[in-house]
């Protein structure tokens, strides 16, 4: 099909049509403009019109993790576990370490140390205590597991602390450890300890103050005065068909029996 004008005298195709209307505008519209060069933003922008970024390396993660901001709950269970591996190592060793064992001492107390005194007060801390409890370690070495340590930081919770150092039981109950598991004791069992080793200790107190028996060791039931040698009877029946004033006496020589054996 084909158009002509009459008066102009112009005959355009279907061809030539569809051909203008592929014409690519000469300037960019603003739906092909890219999104970033509609911004009106005052920020600075480079040669290829993009923004201007200052790049800057931000600190090694595990350094941030190590030496960054620490409650004060933090800082106080770090010194306590930082005294109580002194206290191990000089119950272990006698004193200072001078074995073989002193890099691993060193290697367990980085960590606390950066909690509880931070990144300015590390080193000095750090040298004080090597100096007074591993004497024979040398600074070459430490830079080189402090740096170990930024870089994989172990776990230094109660369990692995008392595992690495191989605390004994008898150690945790000797030293008064609180923040160190000894190395092979569950949770539940240490419970079990801890709450018999109480009970014990409230027994001393009470003996210490004269009040040697419970009520329920100086119950009938647990003294027993029927077994006396001396006793009229030898049945918890025949005692009970006693008068008052004999079961009184018999009750009376069985507490003192009773106190005696402590």
């Amino acid at each position: 099909m084909t158009l002509a004008l009459a008066e102009g005298g112009l005959v355009h195709t279907h061809a030539e049509m569809e051909r203008a209307f592929q014409r690519q505008p000469e300037g960019p519209t603003k739906f092909q403009t890219p999104r970033r060069q509609q911004s009106t933003s005052p920020r600075p922008k480079s040669a290829d019109n993009t923004l201007r970024v200052h790049q800057v390396d931000p600190p090694p993660q595990r350094e941030q993790r190590l030496f960054g901001h620490r409650s004060e709950v933090d800082k106080i269970v770090a010194r306590k576990r930082r005294d109580q591996i002194t206290a191990v190592l000089r119950d272990t060793n006698a004193g200072a370490c001078r074995t073989d064992d002193a890099v691993l001492y060193v290697a367990e107390i980085i960590p606390h140390f950066a909690i509880a005194c931070g990144q300015d007060g590390f080193w000095f801390a750090l040298w004080e205590w090597i100096e007074a409890n591993t004497p024979l370690v040398s600074r070459a070495d430490v830079t080189e597991m402090v740096s170990d340590v930024l870089q994989a930081l172990p776990r230094y919770n109660s369990v692995s602390t008392g595992r690495r150092m191989r605390v004994t039981i008898e150690q945790y109950d000797r030293l008064g450890l609180s923040h160190i598991r000894p190395d092979g004791w569950s949770r539940k069992r240490l419970d079990e300890h801890l709450d018999a080793r109480r009970a014990k200790k409230v027994k001393e107190q009470r003996h210490a103050c004269r009040e040697s028996k419970t009520r329920r060791e100086l119950s009938i039931a647990q003294l027993k005065p029927w077994k006396l040698p001396n006793a009229p009877c030898k049945s918890r029946a025949a005692f009970y068909r006693e008068p008052e004033n004999v079961r009184d006496a018999l009750i009376a020589q069985a507490r003192e029996a009773a106190a005696a054996r402590q």
